[in-house]
């Protein structure tokens, strides 16, 4: 099925208008058309019932129902916005870390929740902007941590205790997405397809450069190859799945990141247990578990916020956008924070490797929470000029 911009663009061309005269007789600008033919932003429905009549195929091609859905949408996402402050007037502030676990420990229904993809969940709600399924996950996935503790079953502990954290974190940013339109069977494609694809690529990599002996370039290597790799992978879903927003990008992240770091970890954890027995996998299991709150799953975000936000400036999402000089600026945010990670690791005792992996974590929750709030105030200023 064409996209929204693809049909638009081949019913102006079928109409004979140029991308000048049809915005004059819109009344947008140029560049809010091309948005619209990019599939950048939409109309909304009084600009759609006005493309209709200037292009009457458009309105005939057995979906306007579905143009109108999503004009509709984001008048309704709009308005959810208002709702998530105590006034109007903090509409354009940015929302602070205490509104994104309002919702945490409210009733809330399952049906409905989770959605198919590209339709929009609880639009009715101000829940979008307050996570609170994955605090379900996070309690349940840790009661059956503790039970398979207690029974000592190694590969139940292995499994278990991999699983808990980095999917919680997904599962947080992935009900950050307002746009609702990646589903949570999209989630899981991304986490296990995106997961094992980014493991591949980075042991392909690996293999054709091979790693330098020298301890730095070693640790910079391995962070600057693992972050290509994730970036990589994003940017093929971030395609695949037509997104255009900072939001779903750092859904897309956290899907490929939390799956490169459960089937990592897994690797790692069962090489313990084979090597030194169950006491070694059992640590292996919980540190790199604890240390999934900001590694791999929150790099990969960052990533992929970066490749929309500049595929926009450029206005062109493609492989180009891996040489562009403001992209490679954000994306030595994730390099730099994993080659210290793997640096500290290498270099300090045990206690002050702790206290840099945690300066490091915190570091990466705070570039992560700004890019979050890059992707609201991007919402609010699309829906507030009222150009979707």
């Amino acid at each position: 099925m064409k996209s929204f911009g693809d049909r638009l663009s081949e019913c102006r061309l079928k109409n004979g208008y140029t991308l000048e005269r049809l915005a004059i007789y819109m009344g947008v600008s140029i560049q809010t058309l091309n948005d619209w033919e990019l599939d950048l932003a939409y109309p909304n429905s009084e600009q759609l019932d006005k493309l209709y009549c200037l292009l009457p195929q458009l309105g005939n091609d057995g979906q306007p129902d579905e143009y109108l859905k999503r004009a509709n949408y984001g008048e309704q996402i709009y308005s959810n916005i208002s709702d998530v402050a105590d006034d109007k007037s903090s509409l354009h502030k940015p929302i602070g870390f205490k509104d994104l676990f309002k919702g945490a420990f409210k009733r809330h229904q399952y049906k409905g929740y989770f959605g198919k993809s590209g339709a929009p969940l609880n639009l009715s709600t101000d829940n979008w902007s307050a996570p609170w399924f994955y605090l379900r996950y996070f309690f349940v996935t840790l009661i059956v941590f503790v039970i398979c503790l207690l029974t000592k079953q190694p590969m139940l502990v292995l499994l278990s205790g991999t699983i808990v954290i980095p999917i919680t974190v997904m599962l947080f940013l992935w009900e950050l997405n307002a746009f609702r339109n990646i589903s949570i069977g999209k989630m899981l494609q991304l986490f296990i397809v995106g997961g094992i694809g980014a493991i591949l690529l980075t042991l392909l990599f690996d293999f054709i450069f091979r790693e330098p002996s020298l301890l730095l370039l070693s640790n910079l290597f391995t962070g600057v190859i693992e972050e290509a790799a994730k970036a990589l992978v994003a940017l093929y879903f971030i395609k695949s799945l037509r997104v255009r927003n900072i939001l779903p990008a750092i859904a897309v992240g956290a899907g490929v990141g939390c799956g490169f770091t459960v089937f990592e970890s897994l690797m790692y954890s069962y090489n313990a247990l084979n090597a030194s027995g169950y006491d070694a996998m059992l640590a292996t299991t919980v540190i790199r578990g604890l240390c999934a709150f900001g590694t791999h799953t929150i790099w990969a975000t960052i990533s992929a916020a970066g490749i929309v936000k500049v595929a926009k400036l450029r206005r062109s999402l493609d492989a180009g956008v891996f040489t562009d000089v403001r992209f490679l600026k954000i994306f030595l945010i994730p390099i730099v924070l994993h080659t210290l990670w793997n640096f500290s690791l290498a270099v300090f005792s045990s206690v002050i490797a702790v206290i840099c992996e945690t300066i490091i974590v915190l570091i990466g929750l705070a570039f992560t929470f700004t890019m979050i709030n890059m992707g609201l105030k991007e919402l609010r200023d699309l829906f507030s000029t009222r150009d979707y």
